[in-house]
């Protein structure tokens, strides 16, 4: 079994579930991915990656990790590797500064 197809197949469903949530605020993005062996011509047999959902509630990111969790059982089963999620970090959503925010709107529209 290929398990970077399978990550591969896990970074694309959080896509997904991120572009499908109802709130605009929601976003995801995989940073790190390591793979083993990382040699031509070798089937990978484990891979990590670094997986981030940000939104403006921790309510709306629960439910878009819930989602992703439900993708990542399926693809898990279909494909035949063992799909297991840590989490690293987990920070409260904090809002931009009103004064930051307002700089951009403004810098943007310039």
């Amino acid at each position: 079994t290929d398990a970077l197809l399978g990550a591969a197949e896990a970074m694309l469903a959080l896509e997904r579930v991120c572009l499908a949530h109802p709130s605009d605020e929601i976003v995801g993005t995989v940073g790190k991915i390591t793979n083993e062996p990382n040699a031509p011509n070798i089937i990978p047999g484990k891979v990590q990656f670094h997986m981030e959902i940000r939104g403006k509630t921790r309510a709306d990111i629960q439910e878009a990790i819930d989602k992703w969790e439900m993708q990542a059982a399926l693809i898990s089963s279909r494909r035949g590797v063992r799909i297991e999620r840590r989490m690293l970090l987990d920070q409260h959503p904090v809002g931009m500064d009103p004064l930051v925010a307002g700089t951009c709107a403004l810098q943007a529209e310039k």
